[in-house]
């Protein structure tokens, strides 16, 4: 049986929690959309073994490897904070996950690594329906970024 596709994404605040970095992917499902940090779960980058006892920590190995290369960004995975996984049933992936990080860096520490363009967003647009347009995902992401608002806020 073929391995399900996993993606890991996060979003990365700035420390007061008024931004959150956004990169425009040429790559993947939203090409040309804004989403979070991330990527697939690399089988050999990560280390994946299989089985759900392996899934919290490889999925949280990948999220960290994503920020690195995206970013370089070297987070603990005590900064990060999973929200949620969501599985998707469709004709194209069927059953594959997403998991919903999130983390607080700080802005002048993120590098531009790859060839697609970070932008640090305003938190307040994010609930913009005019900005939805230009959001990857199937408009889970205002969803996602308040969650991370809560469970980020309640940490502090």
């Amino acid at each position: 049986m073929e391995e399900k596709i996993r993606w890991s994404v996060v979003y990365l605040f700035n420390p007061d929690l008024s931004e959150v970095l956004f990169v425009r992917k040429n790559r993947g499902p939203f090409p040309g959309k804004l989403n979070g940090v991330g990527g697939k779960l690399d089988l050999t980058k990560d280390g994946y073994a299989g089985g759900i006892a392996h899934d919290f920590t490889f999925m949280n190995a990948c999220a960290r490897r994503e920020i690195m290369e995206e970013t370089g960004v070297i987070i603990d995975s005590s900064e990060l904070n999973l929200l949620v996984k969501e599985t998707f049933y469709d004709e194209h992936q069927y059953g594959a996950e997403l998991w919903v990080y999130c983390g607080i860096v700080k802005k002048d520490s993120v590098l531009q690594l790859e060839d697609e363009k970070q932008i640090w967003y305003r938190v307040i647009s994010v609930f913009n329906p005019q900005n939805h347009k230009d959001l990857a995902g199937n408009g889970n992401i205002p969803y996602h970024i308040k969650l991370a608002l809560i469970k980020l806020m309640e940490k502090k």
